[in-house]
C-alpha cells in the first residue's frame, strides 16, 4: 500500500471569500454536522447572514439537545480584536448560549480571551475558538479539518452528560413546555416525520419538518403557542426569505383554496424572515389536563401546510427570483 504525505492547502484556494464562499459551504448540512461533531453538539441551521440590528452574523444555528441558540462567526484570516467585539455584540443581540469563533489562526491573546470568557461565564454560556485547516494527499481532493483551540472547562464531560445536567437546570416553565411538546411529538407518528425524532423544546414553540431551498434560505413547519393562541406555521428564513415569501404570495388565492382555510400572510417587515400561518385563537397551551385536541389541531394543520406548500417551494427558481429582483432595482422598483 502506497503511503502519501499530507500537504496543507491555503484556505483562499478553497474559499475565495468568507461571506461568498466559506459561510455558504459551512451552512450546508453535512459541513455543519462536521462542525457539530467537533464540538460535541447536534446543530441545526437557523439562518445565514442573519440581520442583528445594523450588523450581520455569519451563521445562527440551534443546539438541538438544549434548544438554545448557537452563534458561529467566521474568518479566513487570523483572529482580530474587531471580530472579538462583534462576536460579543452579536451573541447579546440574539441571546446565544454557545458562541463559536472560527478562524485560520487563533492568536494567543484571543485564545486567552476566550479562555477567560469561559471561566467567568459559568455553565450556561459556552465559547469555542476553532482553527480551520485544509489538507490534501498528492493531487487528491482537499479535506477541511476543524481544530478546537479553546473550549469550556471540562467540556468533554459536560457534553457527555448534557441530557442529565440539562434536565436538572430547567426552570419550572421550561419543564412544562418540554412536557407539552413531548406530548405533541408522541402523537405525530408518520404524519410529520421530521418532528417525530426531535427533542422536545423548552420554549413556546417546537420545530417540525424542514426544507432547505439553498444554503441561505430554508422553510420550517413549526408549532407554537404565542399569546394569541395556537399557531401552525411555515417559517421562511434566510437572506432570500422575502423573495420566496413573495413568490408564494402571488399564488395566495390558490394556496388558500387548496388548504381549505384563510391563512395569515406575515411578511415580518422588521426582519429578513417571513411567515405563513394559521391560528386557533383564544386557546392557551394546556399544561395540566388533556391537551390531545390541541395536539391534533397542530399536527393536522402542519401536515396540511407542508403538503400544500412543499411542491411549490421545491419548484421555485431562486436564480430567476434573484434576476427579477435585480431588474426591479435597476428600474428603480
Amino acid at each position: 500500500m502506497e503511503i502519501g504525505r499530507l500537504k496543507p492547502v491555503p484556505l483562499r484556494e478553497l474559499w475565495e471569500g468568507e461571506a461568498t464562499h466559506f459561510t455558504p459551504w459551512l451552512a450546508e448540512e453535512e459541513n455543519l454536522t462536521l462542525l457539530g461533531e467537533t464540538l460535541g453538539l447536534r446543530l441545526e441551521l437557523r439562518g445565514v447572514e442573519q440581520q442583528i440590528g445594523s450588523f450581520i452574523a455569519d451563521i445562527v444555528a440551534e443546539d438541538i439537545d438544549r434548544s438554545s441558540i448557537v452563534l458561529v462567526e467566521n474568518q479566513l484570516a487570523p483572529t482580530d480584536h474587531r471580530h472579538l467585539g462583534q462576536i460579543l455584540a452579536y451573541a447579546a443581540g440574539i441571546n446565544a448560549e454557545t458562541i463559536v469563533w472560527i478562524a485560520e489562526k487563533v492568536r494567543d491573546e484571543h485564545r486567552a480571551a476566550v479562555d477567560w470568557l469561559n471561566e467567568i461565564s459559568g455553565t450556561r454560556f459556552r465559547f469555542f475558538a476553532i482553527e480551520v485547516q485544509a489538507w490534501t494527499i498528492g493531487d487528491k481532493i482537499a479535506a477541511p479539518q476543524f481544530q478546537v483551540v479553546s473550549k469550556p472547562n471540562d467540556w468533554s464531560k459536560r457534553a457527555f452528560t448534557s441530557s442529565e445536567s440539562n434536565s436538572t437546570e430547567l426552570s419550572e416553565s421550561q419543564k412544562r413546555w418540554r412536557e407539552y411538546w413531548q406530548g405533541l411529538i408522541d402523537i405525530v407518528g408518520d404524519r410529520i416525520p421530521g418532528m417525530s425524532n426531535r427533542t422536545a423544546y423548552k420554549g413556546n414553540w417546537q420545530c417540525g419538518d424542514g426544507l432547505r431551498l439553498a444554503s441561505d434560505v430554508y422553510v420550517e413547519f413549526n408549532a407554537s403557542c404565542p399569546r394569541d393562541g395556537l399557531r401552525a406555521e411555515a417559517y421562511i428564513g434566510g437572506p432570500r426569505a422575502k423573495l420566496v415569501y413573495h413568490a408564494l404570495a402571488t399564488d395566495k388565492a390558490v394556496i388558500e383554496s387548496e388548504f381549505g382555510e384563510t391563512l395569515n400572510w406575515e411578511e415580518l417587515a422588521s426582519g429578513q424572515d417571513s411567515r405563513i400561518a394559521i391560528y386557533k385563537g383564544g386557546e392557551r397551551a394546556v399544561f395540566d389536563g388533556d391537551a390531545s385536541a390541541q395536539f391534533e389541531w397542530l399536527v393536522t394543520k402542519l401536515a396540511k401546510l407542508r403538503d400544500v406548500l412543499s411542491p411549490r417551494l421545491r419548484a421555485i427558481d431562486l436564480e430567476a427570483l434573484d434576476s427579477e429582483a435585480d431588474e426591479n432595482l435597476g428600474d428603480g422598483g
